[in-house]
Order: structure tokens, then C-alpha cells, then sequence
């Protein structure tokens, strides 16, 4: 036995480091894009408003509408996420736990 795991523990653990890379890349990515969405956001409330009180519908500003922006943002990064959790990462988790071979 290395480190205290057992030859079976191990192999699942080197069966494993695939997705957690993959799990990793993904969240990186999608927190990237909330991140540039932030940014823009910040943006559109620092300086003199000129910007983001243009108004761009009705009495709607580029502002408001920025803020549903990030809100709709957050809720899809968040939807992608757990969709790739489920549907990618979950079944081939359970699969190695089980000891079955990767599909």
C-alpha cells in the first residue's frame, strides 16, 4: 500500500484525476465569463453615467438592462454547470466507484 490506499483506491484515484481536470477547466471557464460580465458592468456604473444612462428602451437604461443581463448570466453559468455535472461528470464518478471500466 502507498500513502495508505489500497491498489484499488489508487487506481480509481488516477481514473478520477481526468475529470476533476475536466471539472476544473469548466468551472475556470464559466467563471471567466461572470467575471468579464462584472468587469463590463462595473464599466457601465463608474464614470460620469453618460454611458450607462443612455436609455435604451423606453424609460429602460443600458444600467438596468446590464443588471438582468448578469442576473440571466449567472443563472445560465450556473444551469451549464450543473447540466455538465450531471449528464458528464456523475456518471463516470459512479462508474469508477463501482469498479466498471470507462465507457
Amino acid at each position: 500500500m502507498s500513502n495508505g490506499l489500497s491498489k484499488d483506491e489508487r487506481k480509481q484515484l488516477q481514473d478520477i484525476k481526468p475529470f476533476v481536470k475536466q471539472r476544473v477547466s469548466i468551472s475556470l471557464t464559466l467563471s471567466g465569463i461572470l467575471l468579464l460580465g462584472y468587469v463590463l458592468y462595473a464599466y457601465l456604473l463608474t464614470g460620469d453615467g453618460a454611458l450607462g444612462g443612455q436609455k435604451v428602451w423606453g424609460e429602460m437604461t443600458l444600467v438596468i438592462i446590464a443588471s438582468v443581463a448578469m442576473v440571466v448570466l449567472g443563472v445560465l453559468t450556473a444551469g451549464i454547470y450543473t447540466w455538465w455535472c450531471r449528464n458528464r461528470l456523475d456518471p463516470n464518478m459512479n462508474r469508477i466507484r463501482e469498479g466498471k471500466p470507462h465507457e
